[in-house]
């Protein structure tokens, strides 16, 4: 069984060395913009796993706390997603994405990204059961520097 979001706050809470903690979930699915498409991963998640991963941005902004609240369907978008859907120097902040014929608006696109080039949206339960079927549940964590 995979930890649920309600472990995560759980950890966060009573284990001291944790100080960031983001749950997720991941799939592998097409993302199109015009007559351009790339399958990557996409990861529905929360505000902190940018933090936890150190993601920089490159154009815009990451989803917020209340993107994440109101369930808006926003994205931000790695190097290779950009330059795979609108063309190399592109900022496509602003421009709509669709994802499982879902739409989800470019909040920000990164400075670099993770290997394998996902895709992060706001972490919501109907994205996750209506945008990631048959997905993949993590919790990703960043700990506390250690007194010394």
């Amino acid at each position: 069984k995979t930890l649920t979001l309600l472990d995560a706050k759980a950890i966060l809470d009573f284990i001291p060395l944790i100080k960031k903690m983001s749950p997720h979930v991941d799939d592998q699915l097409q993302v199109v913009y015009g007559n351009q498409n790339w399958f990557t991963r996409v990861q529905g998640t929360d505000i902190d796993l940018p933090l936890i991963r150190s993601w920089g941005l490159k154009s815009g902004a990451f989803f917020s706390t209340q993107d994440v609240n109101a369930s808006a369907k926003v994205a931000v978008l790695g190097n290779t997603v950009v330059e795979q859907l609108f063309g190399k120097d592109a900022d496509p902040v602003g421009q709509v994405i669709r994802i499982r014929n879902q739409p989800f608006k470019v909040v920000g696109t990164t400075i670099h990204f993770t290997p394998d080039h996902a895709l992060p949206i706001a972490l919501i339960k109907r994205i996750t059961r209506a945008t990631i079927a048959r997905h993949d549940e993590r919790v990703a964590a960043r700990g506390k520097k250690r007194a010394r």
